[in-house]
């Protein structure tokens, strides 16, 4: 089926009307999967929802969707709009209500709408042959009355007659009876009495479009001489048409397809550079700018001159004068004595103490003891950096000299070189930061790693470990403890006494 039947692709010459375009034309027999191409408003919504399923083409009948697509036509035609996907589609102008019905059944659901184009065909020329189109009931069209067949022969064109009597002419025509009456009881007419003959087309240039009518070109309509008591014959409904539609009716020389397609061409930026114009307008008047702009700022420097010229003001009002005097004879404040440093070693404290407050200096021999460490050997490790802070550094120096006064033997890797460990230390520190891994110093898990790995050894009596919070943690067998590194001589004592006990 032709896939984008729409009135772009129809072309439209006196009273023929001619599809183009068959780039999308498929087999109604073909295995591929059914597609959404098409065009918008002229494509049948059920032919999308069926490929978004999934469905084959043979699998549907496509006819039906042209069928759809030539029911949007007709309804374009006479709305000279776009239509909507069946009852949608509201007619607002005149339409003869078989015409309106012929539309509405094109466009409805794909199980309810015509089951082909030729049953369709057969109801449009049913309506374009009777004597008055208005008058007809959707009842009368051959779809609704069955027997329609699925080919229907072509309608005979009359022929033009050349004399037109006058007498027949001015008569007022006979009483017409019923439609369905008249139109039985109305006699054939002959071949003679049937209208203008269609000319035959010549093709001459098939890139171009230029084409060329043999035969004589018909600009009067014949009249139509009908027997007597018969009704009278009405105006070709296809000439009526054309007339209402404002086309000419008689054949004249068109433009060929290539000037058609740049003429459109035209036509289509023209409408495109207006429809940009309008917009622009349009954004013109709705432009709103909250940015700060020349009358902005002029308003803060009025505002800023204003307030600086208040103070200013108020300054002047209450003048102040600062005097500055000097005296070279006033008595000088004596500077305090520093203590005396005394010989030989001595600790730093922990103790914090205000500006201008003497310095305690401790000598060694009244550092504080600790008979429990006589003998132990503990491990030093941390997890900062070095090199360490100020504070932080004198602290460790300080619990060293106390551990060291006490008789302990520390194994440290704070302030000492790995080069300074012999080969027993070095794997010592390794080993135990193995046994840690990633677990945090203040962890159960952590705890327990250390007592167990302390009990297998003879040779170190329990570790302290500084962390990051710079905090130390104090481990032996069955003890644990954090605080201060001031407090570590302190809770190395508590954890070897308990470990004796």
């Amino acid at each position: 089926w032709h896939k984008d039947v729409k009135p772009d692709n129809i072309i439209v010459d006196a009273k023929s009307a001619h599809l183009v375009d068959f780039g999308l034309i498929t087999p109604l027999r073909s295995a591929m999967t059914l597609t959404t191409h098409g065009t918008e408003y002229f494509r049948d919504p059920e032919m999308v929802r069926m490929a978004l399923r999934g469905a084959k083409v043979h699998e549907v009948n496509g006819a039906k969707f042209d069928i759809y697509a030539a029911g949007a036509v007709l309804y374009a035609v006479i709305e000279n709009s776009f239509p909507a996907h069946g009852a949608l589609s509201q007619f607002s102008k005149p339409c003869p209500d078989a015409l309106r019905w012929i539309i509405r059944r094109a466009m409805t659901d794909y199980d309810k709408r015509y089951a082909s184009a030729s049953e369709m065909l057969a109801d449009l020329r049913h309506a374009l042959a009777c004597g008055n189109i208005n008058a007809l009931r959707p009842a009368e069209l051959p779809s609704v009355r069955g027997g329609v067949s699925e080919s229907i022969p072509e309608v005979p064109v009359a022929e033009p007659i050349e004399i037109i009597d006058e007498a027949v002419v001015n008569t007022p025509p006979a009483p017409r009876p019923a439609p369905a009456a008249a139109r039985r009881a109305a006699p054939a007419l002959p071949a003679q009495q049937r209208g203008p003959q269609r000319p035959r087309i010549r093709v001459i240039n098939w890139w171009t479009g230029q084409w060329k009518a043999e035969g004589p070109a018909i600009d009067t309509q014949p009249v139509r001489v009908a027997r007597a008591g018969s009704p009278s014959i009405p105006k070709p409904q296809g000439v009526a048409f054309a007339a209402a539609a404002g086309r000419p009716t008689a054949f004249g020389k068109r433009m060929a397809a290539r000037e058609q397609v740049r003429t459109a061409r035209k036509r289509a930026a023209r409408a495109r550079k207006n429809a940009a114009t309008r917009i622009q307008q349009r954004r013109m008047k709705d432009r709103y700018n909250n940015n700060l702009n020349w009358g902005t700022f002029l308003a803060l420097l009025c505002a800023v001159g204003f307030a600086g010229g208040i103070v200013l003001a108020l300054t002047k009002q209450n003048p102040s004068v600062t005097v500055l005097a000097y005296d070279d004879q006033a008595p000088v404040a004596p500077a305090p004595q520093l203590p005396q440093r005394p010989q030989g070693p001595a600790v730093i404290t922990s103790n914090p103490f205000a500006a201008g407050d003497a310095v305690e200096v401790v000598n060694i021999d009244e550092i504080e003891t600790f008979d429990s460490l006589e003998g132990t050997t503990i491990l030093f490790l941390s997890d900062l950096l070095p090199p360490l802070r100020a504070d932080l550094a004198d602290q460790l120096e300080s619990a060293e000299a106390v551990l060291s006064h006490s008789g302990t033997t520390t194994i440290s890797a704070l302030t000492a070189d790995d080069e300074a460990l012999d080969e027993g230390s070095l794997e010592a520190l390794a080993e135990v930061n193995h046994r840690r891994g990633q677990l945090p110093l203040d962890a159960r898990k952590t705890s327990k790693a250390l007592n167990e790995w302390l009990e297998q050894q003879h040779s170190i009596d329990a570790i302290a470990w500084l962390g990051t919070d710079e905090m130390l943690y104090v481990f032996a067998p069955g003890f644990r403890d954090s605080g201060s590194v001031c407090e570590a001589p302190q809770m190395l004592s508590d954890a070897l006494v308990k470990r004796r006990h």
